[in-house]
């Protein structure tokens, strides 16, 4: 049975084994060269020294299922008699154990990968540094089922190992049909899942898993997740694509009454992800790609620690998932271990990847515990559904910390989206960010009742085309702001932001207390600026409301108000109630800065504000020192004087008092006294009618005290404030 075989030392003083038929460079450094012997595959091994045969100390195996497929390259197996491991079907041989004749037999095959040794005595690989992923069987011919290979090759791995997947693609769970879904279920056993288990250390690169003949389910299915990475830490992945199978493959959402510990192994077993991280620790991911879903997300990270993704890219290519999840859904910090779950994406991605949808969010994060930092990256093609229509922002938080930095959007509903799933406070800071083609707005605030959001924008651009509505009011138009909050707390912040294309800068038909501030920036509507039924302080001197402050600009571009709005019976630019349908009231706060400023484009000269005000007691600030142009206002200012006011003409008497029509400056009405030509002070005493804005100035039919008529028209004259 021995080969023929001749030495000779090379430069390295390397050993050189030379077979009749073959040339096999080997490093080694204690082997008896006269010994070792060739076998052409595994598939001859058992017959050539299998059941009580002569186990040569050292062998050569040319290829795995056959002499051409070179699988274990240059690399010897040594016999070790005493040993008890377990048969591997790649590293660890046991003789004995029959080789597959048929690799589409499942039974043949997990026969093999699990075979029973009854008898101690075991081939095993002799190699130094990384793990080849075909020394188990792998053969990613796109037919092949190569689930056992994988499977059995990550349980070999052990802490420090690198795993190799050899540049191929290999095809996982072909023999998986449509399983119903039931909370019961196993779409797979946990031990024919590709799962990293308890490892640390590890390294798995260069190639692709794929989930067989990937579809759209026409219902609900279980389906096992491509790749698991499980209570490990300081694992690498790099230069990867997992693929699941595809919309309605999958289901962990059904898992919410199974305890934390069997979440896990369901979402394992029949959750439908591309990868899933959970209750991990330090795992980085680079250059890898997730295709297609289930449930929840391609690329899922769950109750994880310190998940660092660099260049990825994710797409659900669906609407019913997101791009990029990360949640507490094994449990939060506490019951994990973890001091938080953090995770970073930089320059990361997602599209629709040719399919008519991309996800429902680009990146979607819940729970207390989870803090996600986006930095770059490009996020496309979210989409909102049915049954969630507040969705299809590229950036997501609930009840959750989430901080984006520098990314660009396009093709979204939105930037990002707040909501609250517990009464833990949604912070979400968005800065340096651009977004383009927004189909409904820049930020959606959900209509929860309960729970605090705190949203800030950030030298942030959005250009918002509308296109995509639904039923609710806050997303019927393109609006900048979308808050659907009702009766609890939001606060957002815009700083410095560039806007356009919107119908309105925000508006929210539900009461709810916080506000939101416009802190300079550029923004150009075509309806109306605040549209609200009451946004405000839920107890006094709050400070909070309405404020606008440092310079901010607006521009209103349509000639005639949209009949679509909130409040579209009312004639004005801004419509702030603090009363809602449901009788929720909320304090009035309203403080517009004199650096500020609004352009009305209208041939229409409207009214700036409109206010009602609902409760007593409930005001605590109205004051608009705003420059108005082509506009006006009857708001009070603090700093923003009238100086003087125009006498028009004087149309009659009533009593003791005169009725005049005076013409206001700076486009606001306001003041309470005049001196006329005789220096006498004329109190300003009541209104005897509307405003007048026909000549596209502001002027008002008044009641003045005394009947002299020591004036003089269209005399300015100084007026008090």
């Amino acid at each position: 049975m021995a080969s023929k075989l001749s030495m000779k030392n090379n430069l390295n003083n390397e050993l050189t084994i030379t077979h009749s038929d073959d040339t096999l460079p080997i490093t080694v450094d204690s082997v008896d060269l006269s010994k070792v012997i060739k076998i052409n595959s595994l598939s001859e091994l058992r017959d050539k020294i299998g059941y009580g045969k002569h186990k040569p100390p050292t062998i050569w195996i040319s290829g795995y299922h056959t002499k051409g497929d070179n699988a274990f390259g240059s690399h010897i197996f040594e016999w070790d008699e005493n040993c008890t491991e377990n048969h591997n079907g790649g590293t660890i041989i046991d003789p004995d154990a029959i080789f597959p004749t048929d690799w589409s037999d499942y039974t043949q095959v997990n026969n093999w990968y699990n075979y029973g040794s009854i008898t101690s005595g075991r081939y095993k690989l002799r190699y130094n540094g990384t793990v080849n992923v075909k020394w188990f069987g792998a053969k990613g011919d796109g037919i092949a089922d190569d689930t056992y290979s994988i499977v059995s090759s990550l349980n070999y791995l052990q802490n420090g190992y690198m795993l190799d997947l050899n540049g191929g693609s290999y095809s996982l769970f072909n023999n998986i049909n449509d399983i119903p879904t039931y909370i019961n279920g196993e779409a797979c056993d946990l031990n024919k899942i590709p799962r990293l288990y308890n490892k640390a250390n590890i390294t798995i690169q260069n190639g692709r898993l794929y989930a067989f003949n990937p579809k759209t389910g026409s219902s609900k299915y279980l389906f096992p997740t491509t790749l698991s990475i499980e209570k490990c830490e300081n694992v690498i992945l790099k230069n990867l694509i997992l693929e699941s199978k595809g919309e309605n493959y999958g289901n962990t959402d059904i898992s919410s009454s199974l305890s934390l510990d069997d979440r896990v192994k369901f979402a394992e077993q029949n959750g439908g992800h591309a990868l899933l991280i959970v209750r991990s620790k330090n795992t980085k991911v680079i250059n890898v790609k997730t295709l297609r879903c289930g449930s929840v997300s391609p690329f899922y990270i769950m109750s994880s620690d310190r998940t660092i993704a660099t260049n990825c890219y994710s797409s659900p290519m669906s609407l019913g998932y997101a791009a990029f999840a990360c949640d507490g859904w094994a449990g939060d910090n506490t019951e994990v271990g973890f001091d938080e779950f953090y995770t970073e994406l930089n320059n990361c991605s997602t599209d629709s990847n040719g399919a008519t949808y991309g996800s429902k969010n680009g990146v979607l994060i819940e729970d207390n515990s989870v803090i996600c930092s986006v930095n770059g990256g490009i996020y496309k093609d979210c989409y909102a559904n049915e049954a969630a229509h507040q969705l299809g922002a590229a950036f997501g938080a609930s009840s959750a910390k989430l901080y984006v930095n520098g990314a660009v959007v396009k093709n979204c509903a939105a930037i990002g989206y707040s909501s609250n799933t517990t009464y833990d406070k949604t912070l979400i800071k968005v800065s340096n960010t651009k977004g383009e083609k927004l189909r409904t707005s820049m930020h959606i605030q959900s209509n929860t009742s309960f729970g605090n959001s705190e949203v800030s924008y950030t030298n942030c651009t959005a250009d918002i085309i509308g296109g995509t509505y639904w039923s609710e009011t806050e997303l019927s138009i393109p609006t900048v702001i979308a808050n659907m909050k009702e009766a609890s707390h939001i606060s957002v912040e815009l700083n410095n932001c560039t806007v356009s294309g919107a119908s309105t800068l925000s508006v929210n038909s539900n009461g709810c207390y916080g506000g939101i501030t416009i802190n300079g920036g550029e923004y150009t509507l075509k309806n109306r600026i605040f549209d609200s039924n009451g946004w405000g302080g839920a107890t006094s001197n709050s400070n909070k409301g309405f404020i606008i402050k440092n310079g901010a600009y607006f521009e209103i571009m349509n000639d005639i108000i949209d009949a679509s709005l909130l409040n579209s019976n009312v004639n004005s630019l801004c419509y702030i109630k603090n009363k809602d349908g449901s009788n929720v009231l909320t304090y009035l706060y309203i403080d517009f800065d004199i650096n500020s400023k609004v352009v009305s484009r209208s041939s229409n000269f409207y009214s700036f504000s409109a206010i009602s005000l609902q409760g007593s007691g409930l005001k605590e600030k109205e004051i608009n020192d705003m420059e108005l142009i082509n506009c006006y206002d009857t708001m009070p200012t603090k700093e923003r004087k009238n100086n003087f006011v125009v006498f028009i003409s004087k149309t009659g008497t009533a009593g003791s008092l005169s009725k005049v029509i005076l013409k206001f400056p700076e486009n606001r009405v306001t003041g309470i006294a005049f001196f006329d030509d005789s220096w006498e002070m004329r109190i300003i005493e009541g209104v005897v009618s509307a405003i007048d804005v026909s000549n596209n100035d502001v002027r008002q039919e008044l009641y003045i005290s005394d009947t002299s008529d020591n004036l003089t028209e269209n005399k300015n004259y100084v007026i008090l404030a």
